[in-house]
């Protein structure tokens, strides 16, 4: 299983069409004929490193041994050995940021949530509209919404098995015209 990476989280999820780098992931005692892996980042700093450059980092990021400072450290000093000490730093200030402003927008979705889901559920529950008025309704109150995370939350719990990854119980097909 791979680790939870808490330092760069968030450049490792951005999207490939985004450039960036890919560094591989070390294997450990995997089988040799394993499929390489690579994680890839967002970090210009790292695109003119060489490949050992890239290794030694992705190898700091999954030791799964050292605590988070020590983490943080071994990245620093590999920054500096590889002359983007202070693009590091920045980039780890900046993930920081990221992660605060993730706690409090979670915390405040959390906190309008059960208002938002009573909402949700009464226009679910009125039998008297058509399933039109019903997807208008819905509509309108979803945009309403401007809290980050709190629409995927009341998607979640509406929908729990689809959420978590499972086949809904119906799809529909669009019928192919000949």
């Amino acid at each position: 299983m791979l680790p939870i990476i808490v330092l760069f989280s968030s450049l490792a999820f951005v999207s490939a069409t985004e450039g960036g780098i890919d560094i591989p992931i070390p294997l450990g005692d995997a089988a040799v004929d394993t499929v390489p892996l690579t994680l890839h980042f967002n970090f210009p700093a790292m695109s003119n490193l060489s490949e050992q450059a890239k290794k030694d980092f992705a190898d700091i990021l999954f030791n799964q041994d050292i605590t988070k400072t020590e983490m943080e450290n071994h990245i620093r000093s590999w920054g500096a050995n590889n002359g983007i000490l202070d693009a590091v730093n920045l980039e780890m200030t900046k993930d920081d940021q990221r992660t605060k402003d993730l706690r409090v927008n979670i915390t405040k979705a959390i906190a309008e949530f059960p208002a938002a889901f009573a909402k949700y559920t009464a226009i679910e529950d009125n039998k008297s509209l058509t399933i039109n008025q019903a997807n208008e309704e819905t509509e309108a109150l979803l945009d309403t919404i401007k809290t980050p995370y709190l629409k995927r939350f009341i998607y979640a719990v509406s929908y729990p098995d689809y959420a978590e990854g499972e086949e809904p119980l119906f799809t529909i097909n669009a019928a192919k015209r000949r």
